[in-house]
């Protein structure tokens, strides 16, 4: 049966045998009882997000265009060292919470729950989805309900297990809890490998052409002002869209994380990792860097990564506007990666919302916006 999981073809693979668990690393799963479950091919699934690992589909009758069920598997880190393991859970429920893009939560019930594991978050959500392809002016509404569990194992690592049904806000929904809750109270964790592709993805960077570890360039404080050191505050905004400008991923995800720019000082060669203010494919930055010139070497996000030529200048105290990174992709994440990366000058929206956020820091702005034209 595991076969069947990374199966080539492009045709869903109807479940056999739903009393058979399938087997991945370091966990395990019975796939949805009921009818008409198939597991998706790779393509569908890829098109999920990323850190999916398994998702399955159900066909209803009558067929729907606007209708759709789903039950999914995704894997992924999580920054355990952030705290402890009930309060990792609890950040990843608020990820829940957050309006990201074309969604935006209706309710949210989550709640602390050992029964897969004893360090699991049960969570119940419903939100809006205003962007759904080929239904532009349409309101859906997305129903998930699971459980987002720490490997015991391995708890820098999170499984998270659902079944969801998208519809138009009209359509009534469907009953699923008799084949939904047993699929996800289904999973059961075993011995993870040392080195497990979920573990993989997040620390293969490579060392800096600087050396060293990279120095993290997070959100500045909501007090913060500018003293009497170089440091300066530099403002922009990352985003990774399909060609409709829509973020890449159609559906939220915890494992999107936030994004991270990897940049090195050519003063003194000091690598940093500027970390951007929100979850998702679209967010602003707010940080604070020393005065100098900048070379843009790496994007990442999870278990996606991209490299980037680009450079920017930061003077000394002030606050500098470096402009919109954006990467446009395929259509789905199989695709994303034959894009390229662009700057757009967005400073009216980005300055904004800056402004609201930092009153405080009422100096003129400095217009620095980052190049990915060759090197001067």
């Amino acid at each position: 049966m595991a076969l069947l999981v990374g199966c080539a073809t492009a045709r869903p693979v109807p479940i056999a045998d739903p009393t058979q668990r399938l087997e991945f690393q370091g966990f395990s799963i019975l796939p949805p009882s009921g009818e008409n479950w198939f597991v998706a091919p790779p393509e569908l699934r890829q098109q999920l997000g990323p850190g999916v690992i398994v998702s399955f589909g159900k066909r209803l009758t009558p067929p729907s265009q606007t209708h759709t069920v789903t039950a999914t598997v995704r894997g992924g880190r999580v920054p355990i060292s952030a705290g402890s393991h009930a309060e990792v859970l609890q950040k990843i429920a608020q990820a829940y919470s957050e309006q990201t893009g074309r969604y935006r939560p209706l309710s949210v019930n989550t709640s602390l729950d050992g029964t897969p594991a004893p360090d699991c978050l049960r969570y119940d959500a419903t939100v809006e989805d205003r962007g759904v392809p080929g239904f532009p002016d349409s309101l859906f509404v997305l129903d998930m309900h699971g459980f987002v569990c720490l490997h015991p194992d391995s708890p820098d690592v999170a499984i998270d297990i659902q079944y969801s049904q998208r519809r138009l806000q009209e359509e009534q929904p469907l009953s699923l809890g008799a084949e939904g809750e047993p699929f996800v109270k289904s999973l059961m964790f075993n011995k993870f490998p040392i080195r497990s592709e979920l573990t993989a993805t997040r620390d293969d960077r490579g060392p800096s052409s600087g050396g060293g570890a990279s120095t993290t360039a997070a959100t500045i404080p909501a007090g913060y002002s500018l003293g009497e050191s170089a440091e300066s505050v530099v403002v922009g905004r990352v985003e990774v869209v399909r060609p409709d400008g829509q973020p890449l991923t159609p559906a939220p995800n915890l494992f999107v994380g936030r994004m991270e720019l990897t940049i090195e000082s050519e003063t003194d060669g000091k690598s940093y990792a500027i970390s951007c203010d929100t979850r998702g494919f679209l967010s602003d930055f707010y940080v604070s860097l020393p005065a100098g010139r900048y070379r843009i070497v790496k994007w990442n996000s999870a278990a996606m990564s991209s490299q980037v030529q680009a450079w920017f200048e930061v003077g000394a105290r002030q606050v500098v506007y470096a402009g919109t990174l954006r990467f446009t992709g395929g259509g789905s994440i199989v695709e994303w990666a034959s894009g390229g990366w662009t700057v757009v000058d967005a400073s009216e929206s980005t300055l904004r919302a800056f402004r609201e956020r930092f009153p405080q820091l009422r100096q003129a702005v400095a217009k620095s916006l980052m190049q990915t034209a060759p090197e001067r």
